[in-house]
């Protein structure tokens, strides 16, 4: 989910919360139940955690990812076996199969570059190292 999507889903939830617990509480005030200033106090509580959750959720949201594939995207991998565009390399001790996303040649030992991973195959280009 994109980040604006997240925030907008959150909002929705945040104004939700807000008038079911602002209806509560202004019933409880014309009842008589609490106070006035019992009621502002017990809100800006409430408003304070929702805040607080809201801005976990998008912090969690904008963190990259640590587990997965996606782990290894521009990542550099070392070309074990060629044959044309498709290879076997090695990332992080661990034998992939992948294309080579040009029309370029390798060779076993030669360095290259994940670009992208799609039906279990990664997307691959020669990484020139000067």
């Amino acid at each position: 989910m994109k980040l604006v999507e997240v925030t907008i889903a959150l909002l929705d939830e945040m104004i939700l919360v807000t008038v079911i617990v602002g209806t509560l509480t202004l019933i409880a005030v014309t009842l008589n139940i609490i106070g006035l200033g019992e009621a502002l106090v017990i809100g800006v509580v409430i408003l304070a955690i929702i805040a607080f959750i809201a801005y976990k959720v998008v912090e969690a949201h904008k963190a990259k990812v640590k587990v997965g594939i996606e782990t290894y995207i521009n990542k550099k991998a070392k070309v074990v076996e060629a044959r044309g565009r498709s290879v076997i390399i090695m990332v992080e001790g661990e034998l992939w199969r992948a294309e080579m996303d040009a029309e370029a040649t390798v060779s076993p030992g030669d360095t290259v570059l994940i670009v992208s991973f799609s039906d279990g195959i990664f997307k691959v280009k020669p990484l020139r190292e000067t």
